[in-house]
């Protein structure tokens, strides 16, 4: 959709900065975590729950210790772990478009730590990328927002099946 956009003049040169802000996630070890209804967002996906959020939906959320990058969309409100990244703030840029930029960044040259790699936002922010009108940015999260709830209500039912699957095999195994 972007490519085919014909008024490419329109957009502007900045930064990753420009339209958005990172911020490290919150301590919460194993077992603090209470369970409860927010997922627990650490650097690899949800590694538990708790009864306490620290980012309203929607969340974006990507590695930011062990395993860097991988950006991924929370639509419920969640936890963000000190071993994420969170954007914490939008500047003048749409949601979803904000996600896709981050998912398609290569984080590669960000990587620094030794033993564990580690992800500086200060970099990711200073990264260099064509900005396009917010206008369009819309458009796109429209399109997108609906393929996205599709695929979480496909998910869902899945993971209910294969729940269900397991409790029909556990019975009959049991016999």
């Amino acid at each position: 959709m972007f490519i085919d956009n014909a008024d490419i003049a329109s957009w502007k040169q900045g930064t990753v900065g420009d339209v958005l802000q990172l911020q490290r996630g919150h301590d919460l070890p194993r077992a603090e975590m209470l369970g409860g209804d927010y997922p627990v967002a650490g650097s690899t996906g949800t590694i538990g729950y708790h009864n306490q959020y620290t980012a309203k939906a929607p969340v974006i959320v990507m590695g930011r210790s062990g395993n860097i990058g991988n950006p991924r969309l929370y639509l419920s409100d969640c936890w963000t772990h000190n071993t994420s990244l969170y954007v914490k703030q939008l500047y003048q840029a749409e949601y979803l478009w904000a996600f896709y930029l981050l998912k398609n960044l290569n984080y590669d040259g960000f990587v620094g730590g030794s033993a564990v790699p580690t992800l500086n936002r200060n970099d990711v922010h200073a990264y260099s990328i064509p900005i396009p009108p917010l206008e369009l940015q819309k458009t796109f999260a429209n399109r997108a927002i609906k393929l996205i709830i599709y695929k979480e209500n496909n998910n869902s039912e899945i993971e209910k099946l294969q729940k269900m699957q397991n409790f029909v095999l556990t019975t009959i195994s049991s016999r």
